[in-house]
């Protein structure tokens, strides 16, 4: 249920606490603007163990922050939350709309039937269709454009 500590269990949205965070491009903002908050958020595990009690932190743009804590503490956890992949929990977390997160996880979900490399890979297509497009551009370029404006219309095609 959601009743108890902070409120809605697995709040998400925040109603723009955080300040200026929430008007700056790709969550970056401002130093010193606060880009992700959690608000008195309360977490227990299945079988009762409470991880969190009451906890409230702010992470501001530009600061760098480490998670330091014996096995079975929560860093994990708490990173999920942030990450917005955990809504089991009571209290509020925000994040700047724009904040983009990328995490990977201890023990990520792999297609077996493939390779190592091909799963990797998976983890960043954007960034290697980019490469892609990037290489096949560079190769028109070297070879002239092979002429007769197909080259434009391969380019705009991609």
């Amino acid at each position: 249920g959601g009743g108890g500590k902070g409120g809605n269990r697995g709040t998400k949205g925040g109603g723009g606490k955080g300040g200026d965070a929430a008007r700056t491009k790709g969550g970056e903002g401002t130093p010193g603007q606060f880009v992700a908050r959690l608000e008195h958020v309360h977490k227990v595990l299945p079988g009762g163990r409470v991880l969190f009690n009451d906890v409230s932190l702010g992470l501001l743009s530009g600061a760098k922050v480490g998670i330091l804590g014996p096995n079975g503490a929560g860093k994990s956890s708490l990173l999920r939350l942030l990450a917005g992949t955990d809504s089991e929990h009571e209290g509020n977390v925000w994040r700047a709309p724009s904040l983009r997160v990328g995490m990977l996880e201890q023990e990520p979900q792999l297609d077996e039937s493939r390779c190592v490399l091909d799963n990797v890979l998976d983890g960043v297509s954007d960034a290697r269709n980019a490469l892609d497009r990037f290489e096949a551009v560079s190769a028109l370029i070297e070879a002239g454009g092979g002429g007769g404006g197909g080259s434009q219309e391969m380019i705009a095609s991609r």
